[in-house]
């Protein structure tokens, strides 16, 4: 819905290119990325103001390459490579540095016969492990998140204008 400027006074000129970019705003935060882009179009056609940051940080968004949890999974099958591929490297090596020591616990526990210690051992080993896959989708859902935040905040930040979340 686009209003006219043509016979609106000052003050109902400044409501409308704010309601373009309150509606701009919104429609990036839907991740409705064309009819942000359409809004914010309308906001350069009806004043001096030049949108095309905000069109850039849109279709930035729009083009935005996200990690994929459940490849994250997967390669969380060798303990902290799904980590390291959510950008989390302090994570991966403290997940592949505890699950080797857990193994080797269990594994040396076994070895001396000790076997209520290696169950309690292969116990906490095996929901480390299964955690550590869980948290790597996790972490790779968390960073697309942030990054999108990022975005909206500079996009809010460039036109003045806060919604909260």
């Amino acid at each position: 819905m686009l209003y006219s400027l043509e016979n609106a006074s000052t003050t109902d000129s400044v409501k409308i290119l704010s309601f373009h970019k309150i509606r701009g705003l919104a429609q990036t935060r839907m991740g409705c990325y064309e009819k942000a882009i359409d809004e914010f179009k309308a906001v350069s056609s009806f004043s001096l103001y030049n949108n095309q940051e905000s069109i850039d940080l849109i279709n930035e968004l729009w083009m935005q390459k996200n990690k994929s949890k459940f490849l994250a999974e997967a390669l969380s099958i060798i303990p902290g490579l799904g980590y390291l591929y959510a950008g989390h490297p302090k994570s991966a090596l403290t997940s592949l540095l505890v699950n080797c020591a857990l193994g080797y616990a269990t594994y040396s526990s076994i070895k001396s016969e000790n076997y209520g210690v290696a169950a309690l051992c292969g116990f906490f080993t095996l929901s480390f492990y299964l955690g550590n896959i869980t948290g790597a989708g996790s972490c790779a859902e968390r960073y697309n998140l942030n990054q999108q935040k990022e975005i909206i905040a500079k996009l809010e930040n460039i036109n003045h204008f806060y919604l909260i979340n």
